[in-house]
């Protein structure tokens, strides 16, 4: 680790040196700027004095503090300000004339209000990429409306083609939407910064505009041109894809009780699970010969592979697959994960030092690299902790100055965010 005028940064990391001021709130802004932090660039988060971001406030919590907070808002260093006042605004501008990249996340035309928009950023800083995130996009008819990660699932024809058929369509256990709408986002971010760094003087700056539902949109990309070319809609398949290839994809419970996911790509790991189940006389029924007789007959297939892991323990299930080269995995929860010898070698879970909470688990960085991994260096940070060192050590503003901002209710003072942080009696 080192010190940037007073911002701790990475020694090594893959954007080492790069700065990043985040406006955004909730999830997809702040993800892409997670992932971008545990490579190593200093990412400021920007939050109201007071009240912060509302994630600080989501899900359970032990001995009065936000579990999902620790690791939402790793690697960051959290700022007050009150974006609604000129002098939040004028703060927020000296900020972003010694950064690399702005990410928000606000609806269109917030940031226009508060004096913040890209064409006033780009002339405080041509070099500047920013990233702007909302549900619609920045352009439309819709471009005013709020929008959730929901709503982009609902929009990029995801939801439409996830869940059972005899059943209404369905979401999913997490913010899908909100997150890949992110790892789009730092992924654009990083593309940017790469073409800034082989044009140098000459890059003219990058606005990068994402809604909601392009990401899981862009994904599903079979969905226009089979509906353009054959005015076919995919449905709801269960477990199965809709267009997939795949003559068995499903999960069945062993049993033991453990559900285990079944997947089988070619002919030829059907046959290798047919003789599995009932040797080589089922193996070699000829109305299984071929990849279309096997989907033509995928229910009786599914039928066959689910009463024979439902007659036997997950051991030997998996211990059965795996010698025939057929795909078989446990559904994992977080219990399993733990234990995970996979997990515990690929560094998947990492242990983090918390000043409230001592040593606290959470998910490790992810890709993996070999000369620049990331790291976790830090949980979700107390509300405004890196005011001074950012106000004062790296923007350069005076004591005075600080404090009269302070005074002013434009940023949170020390002794306002000790009792904030602070857990409740009793």
């Amino acid at each position: 680790m080192n010190e940037r005028k007073g911002i701790t940064q990475m020694s090594d990391g893959l954007f080492n040196g790069i700065t990043v001021i985040e406006l955004g709130h909730v999830i997809a802004a702040p993800f892409a700027a997670s992932l971008l932090a545990d490579f190593g660039a200093t990412v400021i988060k920007v939050e109201d004095p007071g009240v912060g971001d509302m994630m600080r406030l989501t899900g359970p919590t032990k001995d009065g503090f936000h579990l999902w907070w620790k690791a939402v808002a790793r690697n960051k260093t959290s700022v007050t300000i009150d974006l609604r006042s000129a002098e939040g605004q004028a703060l927020v501008k000296r900020m972003v004339k010694k950064a690399d990249v702005v990410i928000e996340n606000f609806r269109p035309g917030t940031l226009e209000r508060w004096n913040l928009d890209w064409e006033r950023l780009k002339v405080i800083n041509p070099r500047l990429i920013m990233l702007r995130i909302s549900g619609y996009g920045q352009i439309g008819p819709e471009a005013h409306k709020p929008g959730y990660g929901r709503v982009g699932e609902a929009l990029s024809g995801a939801v439409h083609i996830t869940g059972h058929p005899d059943k209404p369509p369905t979401h999913f256990g997490f913010s899908l939407g909100d997150l890949s709408t992110g790892l789009m986002g730092a992924f654009s971010i990083s593309a940017a910064l790469f073409k800034r760094e082989r044009l140098g003087a000459a890059f003219p700056g990058e606005c990068i505009d994402l809604a909601l539902y392009e990401t899981l949109y862009r994904c599903i990309d079979w969905q226009i041109p089979l509906y353009d070319q054959l005015g076919f809609i995919g449905e709801r398949a269960g477990n199965a894809y809709p267009v997939g290839p795949s003559p068995i994809s499903d999960t069945y419970q062993t049993s033991d009780g453990v559900w285990v996911t079944v997947a089988t790509a070619t002919t030829r790991s059907v046959h290798n699970l047919l003789e599995l189940i009932g040797g080589s006389n089922l193996k070699e029924d000829k109305k299984f010969a071929t990849h279309e007789l096997l989907m033509k007959h995928k229910d009786e297939l599914g039928q066959l592979v689910s009463e024979w892991i439902g007659r036997n323990a997950l051991a030997m299930v998996l211990e059965s697959c795996s010698a025939a080269s057929v795909v078989a995995a446990p559904v994992f929860t977080p219990r399993e994960m733990m234990s995970n010898e996979t997990f515990r070698l690929r560094e998947n879970i990492v242990t983090v030092d918390d000043p409230e909470l001592g040593a606290i688990r959470m998910g490790g960085v992810v890709p993996r690299l070999r000369s620049f991994p990331g790291s976790v260096r830090s949980s979700g940070p107390a509300l405004g902790e890196g005011n001074r060192r950012v106000f004062i050590d790296w923007l350069g503003l005076t004591e005075d100055d600080y404090l009269a901002l302070a005074a002013g209710g434009i940023v949170d003072s020390g002794e306002e965010r000790a009792r904030q942080t602070a857990p409740s009696a009793g």
